[in-house]
């Protein structure tokens, strides 16, 4: 537990760049284009913009409009209109970005800071293991090869989203 004078340390993210991406895309929903290849809903911090997201591509996958009427029918729908922030939410993404320019820059930054989140988490259970005596330390060292590789490979690849 921290003490008094050591501050608590935040999870890496970037609230600006989260909702920059998604008022881009409520600008222009045709941006879904660039970043829906690389970006995914977990890679959100904020669990209201980790929702919102997943809404617009859920949109996106049924080839339906994506902007503030047709979301917020689809967090309706779904009971989570109150958790994503309500109505005055999605209209407040609108004016948070000027244009839908920079989109796929914001979304790298969102999955930047989801992929140092994930190093946190596995360098954490590394440590504890590594403290674990009677763990293996070539069964320790092959894990974590494997852990890195796999969310490195996650990092550099790029899905597909299969327009129905």
């Amino acid at each position: 537990m921290p003490s008094a004078s050591e501050p608590l340390k935040i999870p890496p993210h970037d609230a600006e760049a989260e909702r920059s991406v998604l008022g881009a895309l409520l600008i222009d929903s045709s941006a879904m284009n660039l970043v829906a290849e690389f970006l995914k809903a977990e890679y959100f911090y904020d669990p209201a913009n980790k929702l919102i997201y997943s809404s617009m591509l859920s949109l996106f996958e049924k080839q339906q409009p994506i902007d503030v009427v047709t979301l917020q029918d689809a967090l309706n729908k779904q009971g989570a209109l109150k958790k994503a922030g309500g109505k005055t939410y999605l209209a407040d993404l609108i004016n948070t970005v000027p244009s839908s320019a920079y989109v796929e820059h914001y979304g790298q930054i969102v999955k930047n800071h989801y992929v140092k989140r994930k190093l946190i988490d596995m360098s954490s259970r590394l440590v504890e293991k590594s403290f674990d005596t009677r763990g293996d330390v070539k069964e320790l060292l092959d894990q974590a090869e494997v852990e890195i590789f796999s969310l490195s490979q996650q990092h550099l690849h790029r899905d597909f989203v299969e327009l129905k």
